[in-house]
This record gives C-alpha cells, sequence and structure tokens, in this order.
C-alpha cells in the first residue's frame, strides 16, 4: 500500500536507503529534517506493517526533483518502484509542478527503463558522479 511517509518512517526509510545506494548516503537525521521540511514529499510502501519502498520528491516553484526512489532488495521487480513513481508525479501535478529531473547511475538499466517508460528523456550526463568510471544520466519530464 502506497501511502505518504511521516517522520516515524525515518528509521525505516534510511535503513532501506543504505541498503541500496553506496554513494553518499542520506544519514537519519538527514531523512528526518527532510520528512519535515515541506519542500519535500515523500511516499512509502506499506506492506504487513514494514516499509518496503519509498520515493522522495522535492519541489522547487515549478519544477521538482526526484531524490529518491528505493525498495528493499526482497520486494524489488514487483512493480513497487512503478507505483512510487506515480505517486511522485501525482503529488508534483498537484502541486502545479511543470519539470521533473532526476539523476540515476548510467548503469541502473532497470531504473532507467522505469524513467523511459513514464516519459522521462536523458538530458545530459555527470561524469563519474557516483565514483570513477560511475557516471549519473540526468533524465527529465
Amino acid at each position: 500500500m502506497i501511502r505518504i511517509a511521516t517522520p516515524d518512517d525515518a528509521a525505516a526509510i534510511a535503513a532501506i536507503e543504505t541498503e541500496s545506494f553506496t554513494h553518499h548516503p542520506w544519514t537519519l537525521e538527514m531523512f528526518q529534517a527532510a520528512l519535515a521540511d515541506p519542500l519535500y514529499s515523500f511516499y512509502a510502501d506499506e506492506r504487513d506493517g514494514n516499509i518496503v519502498g519509498f520515493g522522495c520528491i522535492k519541489h522547487a516553484g515549478l519544477e521538482a526533483e526526484i531524490e529518491y526512489i528505493a525498495v528493499a532488495e526482497a520486494f524489488r521487480r514487483q512493480g513497487i518502484a512503478d507505483q512510487l513513481l506515480n505517486a511522485l508525479r501525482s503529488d508534483a501535478g498537484a502541486k502545479g509542478t511543470r519539470t521533473v529531473f532526476l539523476e540515476v547511475g548510467a548503469l541502473n538499466a532497470p531504473a532507467i527503463a522505469l524513467y523511459e517508460k513514464h516519459g522521462f528523456e536523458r538530458i545530459s550526463v555527470r561524469k563519474n558522479y557516483y565514483g570513477e568510471g560511475r557516471d549519473a544520466v540526468i533524465m527529465k519530464k
């Protein structure tokens, strides 16, 4: 079930983020602050009382940036990221956002395919953004 995440979800979200991303992961304190910040919108997928995935978007006027979509390893490839992306896009639309940006690892083919399925286009590459030889693809819709 996709729902709006609350500050009480910070620890579960931070655990999924740490499992999913190795390049400069956010700390628990960073998630707590962002969950309390009105510029951010967080959504969580909850199953049997446990957070198994989350998405985060940061709003800036008519633009927004998807900061995270992450799903616990045991729950990947079940459509959860797709549902989270839909929630983030709906949130952006409800707030009058005209353009949404994101960055994704150039080697993360499943994530790139998901974003392209939702109409995101590749606009740039940040060389070595995630470390030596690990580029980021910048996308927008």
